[in-house]
Formats: C-alpha cells, sequence, structure tokens
C-alpha cells in the first residue's frame, strides 16, 4: 500500500557548491564624474574667452592719429571735450606734451599709471587724459613719435572684466572638479564594499 505523503518541501540554503552572485556596483560613476569634471573644464573656457573678449572690446578706441617729427612740433587736432592722448611705443616719451583748446580751456592730466596695450599690429601707451570745456579744434605739442586721440581709458572698468573672466574660468572648473571627484571617489568606495562583501 502506497503511502501518503504530506507537507511542503522548504527550500534549502545554498550550498558551497553552488553559484553566487559576483554582481558588483559598475563603472558608470567614473564616466560620469569624469564627464564633470570636463563640464567644468569647458564651461570655464568659455567664459573665460567671453570675459576676456569682452575686456579687449572695452579698449579706448582712436578718433585720429598724427606723427610728431620735429622737437616741439604743434598738431591741431579735432576732438570732443573729454579725450585722451596716447604714443605708439611701450613706454612714454621722453618729455611732455602740452594742449591748448582754441575755444575755451583744456587740462591736460598725465596718466595716472601705466596702460599698455596691442592694436593693429602696435603697441600703445596711454599718455595723458584732457579734460576741456568743449568740443572743438586742439592745439597739440608733443615730443617726436607717433601719436593717437581717443576714449579716455576705463582702468577700473577692463580690471574688472579681466577678473571677472580669470573667475568665470576658475569657479566652474572648481564646481566640476569637486563634483566629479564626489562621484568617482563614491564609485570607488560601492565597488571596495561589495568586492569586500563578496570576498566574505
Amino acid at each position: 500500500m502506497n503511502g501518503i505523503q504530506s507537507g511542503s518541501r522548504l527550500a534549502s540554503p545554498l550550498s558551497d557548491d553552488q553559484p553566487r552572485s559576483t554582481g558588483s556596483p559598475g563603472r558608470a560613476g567614473y564616466w560620469w564624474g569624469a564627464l564633470l569634471i570636463v563640464l567644468g573644464a569647458v564651461v570655464g573656457g568659455v567664459l573665460l574667452a567671453l570675459g576676456i573678449g569682452s575686456a579687449i572690446h572695452s579698449l579706448p578706441r582712436f578718433s585720429a592719429e598724427f606723427d610728431s617729427s620735429a622737437s616741439a612740433a604743434t598738431t591741431y587736432v579735432t576732438a570732443p571735450a573729454h579725450w585722451a592722448l596716447y604714443v605708439r611705443s611701450h613706454e612714454l616719451p621722453a618729455g611732455t606734451c602740452t594742449v591748448k583748446a582754441d575755444s575755451g580751456t583744456a587740462t591736460l592730466s598725465p596718466a595716472s599709471t601705466s596702460v599698455n596695450f596691442t592694436r593693429d599690429a602696435g603697441s600703445w601707451t596711454w599718455v595723458a587724459n584732457v579734460d576741456g570745456t568743449q568740443p572743438g579744434t586742439y592745439a597739440v605739442t608733443c615730443p617726436p613719435g607717433h601719436y593717437a586721440i581717443g576714449e579716455q581709458p576705463q582702468i577700473a572698468g577692463f580690471a574688472a572684466r579681466i577678473a571677472g573672466a580669470v573667475l568665470g574660468l576658475i569657479v566652474p572648473l572648481f564646481l566640476g572638479i569637486a563634483a566629479g571627484g564626489a562621484v568617482i571617489i563614491a564609485t570607488a568606495a560601492r565597488r571596495a564594499r561589495a568586492g569586500r562583501a563578496i570576498a566574505n
């Protein structure tokens, strides 16, 4: 007579000879971390280029150029009430310039700091600012050299644009390195923990 077997079959635990899961966190975190670092560098580079371009665009524009070929030679130029005098040289001319307005008065103020910049393949140096009472004709007397009249330099604005360009590079780059580095470190830590768990 056949016996009747009753009861449920219980699942047995994995034996030592059964395969264990070897799954571990993937390497995608490394790629995401690297992508964040590269993205920060790219954004910083773009902002740096835009900031430098803005600074270059803010350089004084010239309205006229003239040559002073003889000592104490006088040149007559037409200029607005407020303008600046520049010389095409790496340094100030050996001597002083004088300015006299045909109408009203004009005050010449020597450059308060050294300002040099490059334009049209030449180096220019700020000589002085001229503040007149009205636009018109000015008699300019300078040592020999090639000169230009143009806008008065905005030193504070130029410095602010350069500082903004540098910050535009540093901040995104720092954030990208910080965020990307954090993702990479977290991924490495998860993989290390998973490796120890598998080993045990």
